[in-house]
């Protein structure tokens, strides 16, 4: 029993471990598998990793592939540019599709540097086309230089075989010269009349050689090297043949010169000498061939226009001859001597003259000093005037922007009155230095005091120009204040022009037609309610403030039976709109630009009077105005401003600004032969009310200058580069 008990535990103690190495094994296989699948997943997830880098790498390598096509591409030519193209479309079609997420950007990138090689290479193309085109222009310049400079060359050498052959002529004319020993005066006129002649036809033929190569060698500087080679061979020979006949024909020429003069002298003397024998017989009463002293004292006072004293006659007499009279050989000596002693009394006279000169002197030293003391007095109280005028001009210039119209206008009235009394003290301070001078001139004893003079005049120079300077700060002052004026007023009339030529326009109207379709019937005046009524008819107003105050300055031609009214004139200046070109644009014939003819350019400044418009050309969108050019008066239609947003034209050209002194005239004709209304000054503002053409290049404005209200024609312009007045 013990046995089977000790077998039965030894059975179960091996069943137990039998279960023991069962547990274990399975365990241990359990543990296998865990590795199995392990290792299955890490080879899963390296053949994702292989195949991820690798699609990078795919990835990078199309990217690259198409980078590279688009850099070729940005570089193409128009002889490969074709290639890449096709290159281009190619990489795209099978490297874009793999380049991932920088496929949209590459796209885009190939679209634009597709486009850009595109338009470089069209660039290109036209480019080589043009240096073609200039290429064959260049070659068919240097043909017609080539073909010019060859008739240069023959036309050359017609001109100096011209030359040489009145040269020749000249030589043959001055043959009869080597006989001129024995001939007679006529003879030698006529031979060295032709000689001259001759010379004169030469030089000119020697000339024309010299003037034709000057205008001529830049042609034949731009000749081909070849023919550039010859012209200048050409010229190196041809030069001295038109110096060798120059200098033939002005040698012929100084010889025959050289004769006349000899010709000329010998006849001068002889003639001299028969002067001086017909004057000695004149004298010679008594014709023993001798001058007494009798016959000395009618000569000197006949010839000299001097009586010769009694002591000189004998000093003459005794000096010249030891005879009772003076020879017809004695005669040149004694027209010396009655000079030399008529010289002398003049001498005496003058030094008499010079002592009494100089009490003169001394009073008028002394009289010049007293005046320059006074004129130092009159300056010396001018200082504290010029100081006062200079910060008065100053304080209105500060003062000015700031200030309404009026005030403005009364301030600048106040500091010009003020400048008045100053002017008139400095006026006549200056011309007292002045007249001091022109006493010295007249003194030059006086010159000493001219430093003085000069001093004085130094500092009423500068005194002028300190108070010039304030005069013109208070003139702009009220330049400154007209132009506002002007300004508000042209802002209402512009308000007013545009509301009735709107209205009008609107109903199929014209400007011009205005004055007509708001007059009342059997009138020729227009009244405020008139404007009102035609405006309320078509629904439209204008501010009766606005209509007031243009109607008070619009009327130039009142009628005193309709008070409140304005004529026809006055009417159409107010509702007339000016454009003034502020960029060149070109005036054309016809409303729509495709359609048109160009009739000139208007250059910047000009001025246009507007008679239609705006209307608009639909087919360019732009709107144009018709009107007649102020210039030339010319008519057609401009631009206001482009479809881009550039202005051509703007509103003004209404006013004028006077920017060099002109004379203003009461009659339309040119102001040469009038006597004008006055000289306007710089910076003046004139209102335009009528202009005409007096010629094809002046034109004249009627004008009314802002500030005095004086009316009458002023030129523009006198078509030789002055410019007098320009359109503010």
């Amino acid at each position: 029993m013990e046995d089977e008990k000790k077998f039965e535990d030894r059975k179960e103690i091996r069943k137990e471990e039998e279960e023991a190495r069962a547990i274990k094994r399975a365990e241990q296989q359990k543990v296998k598998e865990e590795q199995a699948k392990l290792a299955e997943i890490e080879k899963k997830k390296k053949e994702e990793q292989e195949a991820a880098e690798k699609k990078i790498l795919r990835c990078q390598t199309a990217t690259l592939s198409v980078l590279r096509v688009l850099q070729k591409l940005s570089n193409a030519s128009p002889d490969n540019f074709t290639d890449l193209k096709s290159e281009l479309a190619a990489v795209l079609k099978t490297e874009l599709p793999d380049t991932g997420a920088q496929q949209e950007i590459l796209q885009a990138e190939a679209d634009r540097v597709l486009e850009y090689a595109q338009q470089y290479v069209e660039q290109v193309s036209e480019q080589n086309k043009k240096l073609e085109e200039e290429k064959a222009e260049k070659m068919k310049k240097i043909q017609n230089a080539s073909k010019f400079a060859m008739e240069i060359i023959e036309g050359l050498e017609e001109l100096i075989r011209a030359a040489e052959m009145t040269s020749m002529a000249v030589m043959q004319s001055a043959q009869p010269l080597a006989g001129v020993v024995g001939k007679s005066n006529d003879e030698i006129t006529k031979v060295t009349g032709a000689i001259e002649d001759a010379g004169r036809k030469a030089m000119v033929a020697c000339s024309a050689c010299a003037d034709f190569i000057s205008s001529k060698r830049p042609a034949i500087e731009f000749a081909p090297d070849q023919l550039k080679m010859k012209a200048k061979q050409v010229l190196s020979i041809a030069q001295p043949r038109i110096q060798t006949a120059t200098m033939q024909t002005a040698t012929e020429i100084r010889r025959a010169t050289d004769i006349k003069k000899q010709m000329y002298t010998k006849m001068a003397a002889k003639n001299q000498m028969a002067k001086k024998a017909s004057v000695f017989s004149k004298y010679d009463k008594d014709g023993d061939d001798c001058l007494n002293r009798d016959e000395v004292l009618a000569y000197a006072k006949g010839e000299f226009k001097f009586e010769i004293g009694p002591a000189c006659l004998e000093r003459v007499f005794n000096l010249l001859t030891k005879d009772e009279g003076i020879k017809q050989s004695e005669f040149h000596l004694l027209r010396s001597a009655v000079g030399i002693a008529r010289h002398e009394a003049q001498d005496v006279e003058k030094k008499e003259k010079l002592a009494k000169r100089g009490d003169v002197v001394k009073e008028k030293k002394t009289s010049i000093l007293d005046e320059l003391n006074q004129a130092k007095i009159a300056l010396d109280g001018l200082a504290e005037d010029i100081k006062i005028a200079e910060a008065a001009a100053e304080k209105l210039a500060k003062q000015g922007a700031a200030l309404a119209v009026k005030e403005l206008i009364e301030k600048t009235s106040a500091v010009q009155a003020g400048l008045e009394p100053t002017r008139k003290t400095l006026a006549v301070v200056k011309d007292q230095i002045k007249l001091i001078l022109d006493q010295c001139d007249e003194f030059p004893e006086l010159v000493e005091l001219k430093g003085n003079i000069a001093g004085i005049g130094g500092r009423a120079q500068l005194y002028d120009m300190r108070f010039q300077k304030a005069l013109m700060i208070a003139s702009m002052g009220k330049q400154m204040a007209l132009c506002k004026q002007f300004a508000e007023y042209e802002v209402v009339r512009m308000e007013v022009a545009v509301t009735l030529r709107s209205v009008m326009e609107a109903t199929g109207g014209t400007a011009d037609k205005l004055f007509d379709t708001i007059c009342p019937n059997a009138t020729d005046r227009i009244a405020k309610s008139d404007i009102s009524e035609y405006l309320t008819t078509h629904n439209n107003t204008i501010q009766a403030a606005n209509l007031n105050k243009l109607f008070d300055s619009a009327i130039v031609e009142k009628d005193d039976d309709a008070p409140g009214t304005i004529g026809r004139t006055d009417f159409e200046r107010m509702v007339r709109v000016f454009y003034k070109v502020v960029k060149e644009i070109v005036l054309s014939d016809n409303l729509k630009i495709e359609t048109s003819k160009q009739l000139r350019r208007m250059e910047i400044g000009e001025v246009l009077e507007v008679h239609e418009g705006p209307v608009l050309d639909a087919s360019v969108k732009v709107f144009r105005v018709r009107g007649k050019t102020l210039r030339d008066g010319q008519t057609g239609w401009v631009t206001i401003a482009g479809n881009q947003g550039v202005t051509f034209l703007m509103p003004g050209g209404n006013m004028f600004k006077v920017v060099k002194p002109v004379p203003i005239t009461a009659e339309l004709e040119n102001e040469d032969g009038q006597t004008p209304l006055r000289e306007l000054r710089e910076s003046e503002i004139l209102e335009v009310l009528e202009w005409d053409r007096t010629s094809n290049t002046v034109t004249r404005i009627k004008a009314k200058v802002q500030g005095d209200g004086l009316q009458g024609w002023v030129t523009i312009g006198n078509g030789t580069g002055n410019v007098f007045l320009e359109a503010a």
